[in-house]
């Protein structure tokens, strides 16, 4: 009786797998793959490629190492701030009664600009190594303001004259430019994949 059993219980489950596989390859047709599966369920997106394996690593470094020269502009203008303000402060004659608080604003917005172009570097680095988007879109609207920042002081430097802060300036705004070309081209990897980044 128990060998009967076992016997009916083994074909019903015999019938009734076939039956289940049949139902899970329907279910599979009818709802599509998950993003990043191909047909057969294995992991794949515009990152896994043999060009992104191997240089992959070389273009984060790039990005890092781009991003640092970002603050040698904002750096140069704020030791061109402090020269002033000594130079105010030993030769007051020189100077009319307001050139005092003029460089003071100048001071406090020329150590604004350096913790900005500081924290663009930061934010590129740890975004790129722990995979932080969140992180690289900060970094991003912290380059553009900096852009329009200089673009907007480019008025009072032709005003004054000033050809050395122009330059400087320029080249400032040329160099941010091409970090934030990078830094959105890895931003658009990273949306990619996030797993293959």
């Amino acid at each position: 009786m128990c060998c009967l059993f076992c016997l009916g219980a083994a074909i019903a489950a015999s019938e009734t797998d076939p039956e289940r596989e049949l139902r899970q390859q329907r279910q599979q047709q009818n709802q599509p793959m998950p993003p990043h599966l191909d047909s057969e369920g294995h992991h794949h997106c515009a990152l896994t490629k043999k060009e992104w394996a191997e240089w992959g690593e070389r273009s984060k470094a790039i990005l890092v190492l781009v991003s640092l020269p970002v603050i040698v502009g904002p750096a140069v203008h704020l030791a061109m701030v402090i020269w002033l303000m000594t130079d105010v402060g030993n030769n007051p004659q020189d100077y009319n009664d307001s050139a005092q608080l003029i460089v003071t604003i100048m001071l406090l917005a020329g150590g604004l600009i350096c913790i900005l172009a500081l924290a663009v570097i930061l934010l590129n680095v740890f975004g790129v190594r722990r995979k932080r988007f969140a992180l690289l879109r900060a970094s991003r609207i912290i380059l553009i303001l900096l852009i329009v920042l200089y673009l907007a002081s480019f008025i009072g430097l032709i005003l004054n004259f000033d050809w050395i802060g122009l330059g400087i300036g320029a080249a400032s705004v040329v160099w941010m430019g091409i970090t934030l070309t990078l830094l959105q081209r890895h931003m658009k990897r990273m949306l990619l994949c996030k797993a293959c980044y």
